[in-house]
């Protein structure tokens, strides 16, 4: 995972650019050059679930952390 990338995604949710955040975090998840190892894929798609609550898109929400749960590396599921 581009952990730049990251962190910006990291520091607009911070800010409360909650759109801004959950593209860096889509983008993080789709990047080809550096993707995201198991683990990662489940907290991309965690931080994307609460970015998606956020801006009131409920039902892609809770698909993205269908998603996260899905990672069976992942075991933090804090919002």
């Amino acid at each position: 995972m581009n952990n730049e990338t990251f962190n910006n995604a990291h520091n607009s949710y911070r800010l409360k650019d909650y759109t801004a955040a959950l593209q860096a975090f889509t983008q993080c998840l789709e990047d080809p050059e550096q993707k995201p190892e198991p683990g990662e894929i489940g907290l991309l798609y965690h931080r994307i679930g609460n970015c998606l609550v956020k801006i009131g898109d409920y039902n892609e929400a809770i698909h993205a952390y269908a998603q996260a749960t899905g990672d069976a590396a992942y075991d933090d599921m804090e919002i």
